[in-house]
């Protein structure tokens, strides 16, 4: 495809391939399990960075995306220095004064789910390696096991 004088590759790949024979199928498994493992990528890093909601907070909806994590990590680096230090942090529309407790936390929660985003990520690119064909690439769910 032409686009704003560059060419970009565009992929359709069609999850059930009916109508083709068995050989003709797998002449398109492997860039069906390259799209399974491209949409994959794509799914955890939507719910690694959508947020989670921490019970020792209230319930607070506190950011996952890529800028919390490093501003949250700066604040626990400054509270492990001054355990007194409290900082302002916005959960829920509010604002609301946070003490080390509550950052260590938010900290915990939030790396606990990036990581939990990540295992299950390496889980089920197992399970697309080593798919044996088209049929058992399409059973993989690619919505099970993430953090809730």
């Amino acid at each position: 495809v032409l686009i704003g004088g560059d060419y970009h590759y565009t992929y359709t790949i069609v999850s059930k391939l009916d109508g083709l024979n068995s050989s003709e199928a797998d002449d398109y498994k492997e860039d069906y399990r390259e799209s399974r493992l491209r949409e994959l990528s794509l799914l955890r890093y939507d719910i690694e960075v959508g947020g989670i909601s921490i019970p020792e907070l209230n319930n607070a909806h506190v950011g996952t995306d890529r800028d919390t994590q490093i501003n949250l990590g700066q604040v626990k680096q400054a509270m492990d220095v001054d355990n007194n230090l409290t900082v302002e942090w916005k959960m829920n529309g509010d604002f609301n004064t946070l003490n080390k407790l509550a950052v260590d936390a938010m900290y915990a929660a939030v790396v606990t789910h990036k990581q939990l985003c990540f295992a299950n990520e390496k889980k089920l690119t197992l399970d697309i390696n080593n798919a044996s064909d088209i049929a058992a690439l399409d059973a993989i769910d690619l919505d099970a096991g993430w953090p809730a």
